[in-house]
């Protein structure tokens, strides 16, 4: 049983391509989820949990309170919550084991510790650093979650830090009810942080890659005939404060040669508006939802840009990968470690001079395209996901 707040999302959407994954293995698997794409809440092994119109309200306000009166900045916190446990009991019980992906304003974990502690194996698949701390999603450069316990947390306003350390205390003593827990990450770099915050003394750890849409598994030749160079930057929300837009948009105003763009084209996938590029620059704005038409899109692109901040497993990169397309990232995160070992150019985060001459020295290698496909087709096959997650639920 897999519970996770929405199927929206770079969490969301690995969510649920691990549970296809698993189907797809037979391996029985289901969904508790608030929300989701119309293609995924239509299976029947998805269970979209009602909620009253005054639940819906708490969440709403749950969500902007802490937006807008709790967090200092941009950077998403989230230590108070709505949970639906009563709804949700009769479904989770049919289940051996509990996969958790995301639970805000959807259950606690001290309501699975509490109800499920003792009886059934629970995994928890990290897709940002949430699980680890009071609050806050990506620690950045704070260390508070693993000696200090998260005292005096940078990203909130000084009236709301106790908030935060009582989220984490709490946090602590349910991962001590937990007789057989297992922390599963994608990368090696949440993996290791999860290590270091000993919350459970008799954890396992995994490290498994997310599984990637079977629409970027589809072998073609990249539709790449233009002479125009063809950069993108793919970001549900092009604005969130992880992904790195602005760094992006900084690195491209350091090019004060305005003919070096006339034969290149920016594309930005993603909602939210573009601004602060120069008049010169030839850009073009979509909005995707569909994952085949985003590997439609992606066939056509020579380079994607990923300057992240914080990131643990961005899907862009895989799927940026399967479809041919060269890497410019950032060593943010776990975002490296994707790309490295296709030899794919890598910059220091928030390097904007660094990012600048990464994009001027750039040169397409398409003799290298249908290899690395193959090699990426292999990096993250689907199916030895599955089986990877099928021995830890069995262990």
């Amino acid at each position: 049983m897999h519970l996770s707040t929405s199927l929206n999302g770079g969490a969301g959407r690995a969510a649920y391509r691990i549970h296809e994954s698993l189907l797809a293995s037979n391996i029985d698997s289901q969904i508790l989820t608030l929300s989701g794409p119309n293609e995924a809440t239509k299976s029947s092994s998805v269970k979209i949990v009602e909620r009253t119109t005054l639940e819906r309200l708490k969440s709403r306000t749950n969500v902007a309170f802490q937006r807008q009166l709790m967090q200092k900045g941009e950077e998403l916190v989230t230590p108070i919550s709505v949970s639906l446990i009563t709804r949700l009991y009769e479904e989770i019980d049919k289940f051996d084991v509990i996969n958790l992906h995301n639970l805000y304003n959807l259950i606690s974990l001290e309501e699975i510790a509490r109800c499920y502690g003792s009886t059934k194996k629970v995994v928890i698949t990290l897709h940002d650093q949430r699980f680890l701390t009071g609050g806050c999603h990506y620690t950045l450069d704070c260390t508070n979650f693993l000696d200090r316990n998260c005292i005096d947390c940078p990203q909130v306003k000084e009236f709301f830090k106790r908030t935060i350390e009582q989220s984490f205390q709490r946090s602590q003593l349910a991962y001590k009810e937990f007789s057989n827990l297992t922390f599963v990450a994608p990368s090696s770099w949440l993996l290791d942080r999860a290590r270091r915050a000993r919350l459970n003394s008799n954890a396992n750890f995994f490290l498994i890659r997310n599984p990637i849409s079977k629409d970027f598994f589809t072998q073609r030749a990249p539709a790449r005939t233009s002479k125009q160079l063809v950069f993108a930057f793919i970001s549900m929300e092009l604005w969130n404060p992880y992904k790195g837009l602005d760094i992006l948009i900084s690195a491209l105003l350091l090019i004060k040669d305005s003919s070096w763009f006339a034969d290149k084209k920016f594309i930005f996938i993603g909602e939210g508006k573009i601004e602060g590029l120069p008049e010169y620059v030839k850009f073009e704005q979509l909005v995707i939802h569909d994952d085949s038409l985003l590997a439609s899109t992606l066939s056509s692109v020579d380079v994607v840009i990923v300057p992240s901040k914080q990131d643990n497993f961005p899907n862009v990169v895989p799927e940026s990968l399967l479809s041919g397309c060269d890497l410019i990232t950032s060593n943010a995160g776990g975002v490296a470690e994707l790309s490295s070992p296709f030899s794919h150019k890598v910059f220091p985060s928030g390097d904007i001079k660094s990012l600048s001459d990464s994009i001027l020295a750039y040169r397409p290698n398409l003799s290298m395209c249908n290899s690395r496909i193959t090699q990426a087709r292999d990096f993250f096959s689907t199916s030895r996901i599955a089986e990877a997650y099928r021995n830890v639920y069995e262990s």
